[in-house]
Parts: structure tokens; sequence; C-alpha cells
């Protein structure tokens, strides 16, 4: 099999007798076109919006495989979740949590004044990739947003930082300011960060936060050592017929993609219904082969499904809704969904196959 080659899949959670693919695939974790043998077979599905979808998530995938920038993908650092992560048993409450998503933080301790130079980052295939570092100082920058509205936060580890008692509102002096985290103590460590290569260990800033007991890190790789990630065609097939080919790609170009708050509706022959393609909102967690993402839908959709495209080096991911014909509130509803990939998702590119967006996973404690 030529490189990037590679048998695909299209799925919808299991149904009696009935499978979208006419090829299974086993998935190669970090080579990129795998080859694979085909597990079983059924017929080509006659649901329209199953049909649509799998056309549109092949053009994606094809697309992104001519896309100029995407051999970086297996050579370069490439992020694929925030640089910000908590750590694991933090005890969060209201009041922190919303600090932490706020960006407020108030230095308790002095930040190391020597900048480290360069570090490594460690992949899971063994291989090791020298990074230049930022200095704790830009790293606390990077984590920290700033006061709290109306407040002065102290902050000690910084040149001429105030006090170390908390300051009152500047709009009611009787009034404690909204709680900011305090860095007790700073290190450089290492972290778990999700790339385009998999799991790896990539050097990192751990803040110590007093109010939760444990570590925030902020991750300490040098803006210059992060590669973008590669452009991604996403110019819309002609889903009218499941025969028409994929449109070729242009690589290095990148077209805007669809809103990921659209629905794409395909008329079914029951009773009036739609059944309608739901883009992806947010890739919520990547667990060996289960994916648990959220998609954007209204209040009107019905049997929400998730449904999955997937070969030895992409998967796309969507969901599929039942939604009766007639008025529907506008709202903005997201829906829960988790694929069962054939393989791990790690080292597979993971697209919405709404937007085309390249899915990266957020880090929320």
């Amino acid at each position: 099999m030529t490189p990037g080659a590679s048998s695909t899949q299209t799925s919808v959670p299991p149904r009696p007798a009935r499978r979208l693919a006419a090829l299974g695939v086993g998935l190669a974790v970090t080579a990129v076109g795998a080859c694979a043998q085909p597990t079983d077979s059924g017929s080509r599905p006659s649901d329209p919006a199953e049909t649509r979808f799998g056309v549109r998530a092949e053009a994606l995938a094809q697309a992104w495989r001519q896309a100029g920038g995407a051999a970086t993908w297996t050579t370069a650092f490439i992020p694929l979740q925030g640089l910000t992560v908590p750590s694991q048993g933090l005890r969060f409450d209201p009041e922190t949590r919303q600090a932490f998503e706020a960006g407020w933080y108030r230095l308790g301790a002095v930040l190391p004044a020597p900048t480290p130079g360069s570090g490594k980052i460690n992949y899971l295939d063994g291989a090791q990739q020298q990074v230049a570092l930022v200095p704790a100082a830009a790293a606390f920058g990077q984590l920290d947003a700033g006061e709290p509205a109306g407040c002065l936060v102290p902050q000690l580890g910084l040149p001429g930082a105030g006090v170390a008692s908390p300051q009152p509102s500047a709009a009611n002096p009787t009034k404690p300011c909204a709680a900011a985290l305090t860095v007790a103590a700073v290190r450089l460590g290492t972290v778990p960060l999700a790339t385009s290569r998999g799991l790896a260990d990539v050097p990192a800033w751990l803040f110590t936060i007093k109010e939760l007991g444990g570590d925030v890190a902020r991750v300490a790789v040098a803006p210059t050592a992060i590669t973008a990630v590669p452009p991604l065609p996403t110019d819309e097939p002609d889903a009218a017929d499941p025969a028409v080919a994929p449109p070729a790609a242009t690589p290095g170009t990148s077209p805007p993609a669809a809103t990921p708050t659209a629905a794409s509706p395909v008329a079914t022959p029951s009773g009036g219904q739609q059944s309608v393609v739901l883009p992806v909102d947010r890739l919520a967690s990547v667990n060996g082969r289960a994916v648990a993402y959220e998609v954007a839908g209204s209040a009107c959709d019905k049997n929400v499904r998730p449904v999955w495209h997937e070969s030895g080096d992409v998967v796309v991911l969507g969901a599929l809704a039942d939604r009766d014909s007639g008025v529907c509130t506008k709202q903005l509803v997201l829906h829960k969904v988790s694929a069962e990939l054939d393989g791990p998702a790690t080292g597979r590119t993971l697209l919405d196959g709404g937007g085309g967006r390249l899915l990266v996973l957020t880090t929320t404690p």
C-alpha cells in the first residue's frame, strides 16, 4: 500500500444488522498511512445523513493528507490541548474554579530568576526533542490574566510587589476582593500533554497553588519551538451524490471553515422528520479508543448519536440527530456524545466533520 493510503470506516453506535462501512480497519497508533486488513462487510447506508457525513469526512481526510503542512505532524511539537494543565486531584470549589478559569493568581513565592535555557520533550515512542524554554516569569505572565475587577491583588514574587495581606475592593473598601489563587511555590518539571505525536512529557513550570492543594502547570516551551497546526482545506464536497469523488485539496490553502454551530439537514422519508449532521463544538477527553466530545445542536434534536469516520491516520467526528420539520427555537444546545474507535486515537488527527476544524483537547478542572 502506498504511503497516505488506508482503508476507511464510517461508524455509528452498533444497531441490529447494520454497519456503515464496507471495510473495517486495523489502526496504527503513530504510523501515518498504515495498511489495514478488512474485518467485516456491510451494505451501503440508507440514511442520507450518514451517507453525506461519510462523503464529507473522506473529503476532509484527503484534504488533511494533501495539506502542505501535514508532513510536520509526526516531526514537530504541535500541542493538541491547552498549555495550562491542572494536576489530578485538585480541591476545587465554585470560587476557586472561577479564579482558575478567569486566570486570577497572586504570587506568594519568589519566582526562580535564572533562565533554564533548554529542555527535552519525551514522546511515547522514545523520540526526544530539544527545545528552548521560557523563564518562570514569562510562564507566570501567560498563566495570570490579571486581577479580579476592582481589586488589587498583591504579587509578592515580582519586583515592586505589594504587601501579603488581602486587599479590599476599590468600589467597597469593607468588602474583600474575589478570591485569587495563591502561588506558594514554583519549580521546573514536566507535564503530560496531548500532541500530534501522541502523549508526551513536556517541560513545564509547576505552580503549587495553596487553595487547591496541588500544582497548576504551564508549558515552558518557548513559542519559537511550537509549530502551528497545519492549514486544512475545507471545501464542501458535493454531498448530493455519494459517488462524486471528493475535490482535491490545494496544498497550503485554507478556505474558511463552516461555522461549528450550524447543523446540516438532510430530508428523510419518515413522517416529516429531518436527519441532521451536528458539528463538534468541543473535544472533552481522549482515553485509548474512547473519545468524548460535545456537538452543537438545538432543543429540538432527538435521538442524538455519535458518528465517526476513521482511517489509519485521521478520525473525523460528528453526530446525527432526528429533528421534526417546522419551527424550532434557535438557542444553541450542546449534546454530549462519545465514540468507541476501532483503535487508539493517540497519534491520529481528529477533525470536526461539520466545520473541518482540527480538534484540540480542552483542559478543564
